[in-house]
């Protein structure tokens, strides 16, 4: 038996007993979206920058399980491919460059 049949066979068997077979290894944008707590149109950014594959079923455009399962363990990327954690800090530090531009006078009127 060569390696690929085995791993197939392997890899039935953990869907088997986990049950996995009930869920859909393809979804499309809006299930996606629905899945990793964004909206679809974000979904769509995502696959345009190249950060979510998909994959063509006759024309439809599908996103495997297995990608929204890999998202999931990591941070979502914004559509600026900066993280949640660095554009919570870029936004504090904008708070704080405007409390200091705000707290000096205004240069004198020509």
């Amino acid at each position: 038996m060569d390696t690929e049949t085995l791993l197939r066979l392997v890899r039935e068997a953990v869907r088997a007993e986990l049950g996995a077979t009930l869920r859909p290894t393809l979804v499309n944008f809006s299930e996606a979206a629905r899945e990793l707590g964004v909206s679809p149109k974000h979904v769509s950014r995502m696959v345009r920058r190249g950060s979510l594959m998909v994959v063509d079923v006759d024309g439809a455009r599908r996103i495997p399980m297995s990608e929204i399962r890999r998202i999931e363990a990591g941070p979502i990327p914004s559509s600026s491919g900066a993280t949640k954690e660095r554009v919570a800090f870029d936004a504090e530090k904008a708070r704080q460059r405007l409390r200091e531009l705000r707290s000096k006078k205004p240069p004198p009127k020509r």
